[in-house]
Formats: C-alpha cells, structure tokens, sequence
C-alpha cells in the first residue's frame, strides 16, 4: 500500500469527480471520512474501485470509514 490514497466521489452523468478529504485513524490504520449532502447520485471509489454502490449522500453529517488493506 502507498502512503496516499485516491478517495474520489464519481457522479452520475456529466458533472466532474470530487476528491472526498479523509484522516487516517492512528489506531485502526482506517480511513474516516464524510461526505457532504451537496454531492449528486454516484458512487465513492477507492483507488480506481467502486466501494459503495450508487447513491445520493444523506444530510446527517456522519463519519465513514474504509479499511484500505482490504483493497491492497
């Protein structure tokens, strides 16, 4: 694994992909981030992988995590 790491959300149709800022958990080796309710439908992708599926992101402000060695 590379000490970078490319978090991207992908929309639907013709709007640009957006770099989605994550932390590194010092325990957990995780990635945490949170996505913001303005995005449009698409998907999150983790290094060039879809990982979640299509949706639209919920105004809730709750924190995600991916455990990165599962995509090594």
């Amino acid at each position: 694994m590379t000490d970078t790491f490319k978090l991207m959300w992908v929309p639907v149709g013709k709007a640009k992909s957006t770099a989605v800022p994550y932390r590194v958990d010092s325990e957990s080796g995780r990635l945490i981030y949170n996505l913001p309710s303005d995005l449009p439908f698409g998907y999150l992708e983790f290094q060039g992988v879809n990982v979640s599926g299509y949706f639209k992101p919920d105004d809730d402000e709750a924190e995600y995590g991916i455990r990165p060695w599962m995509f090594d």
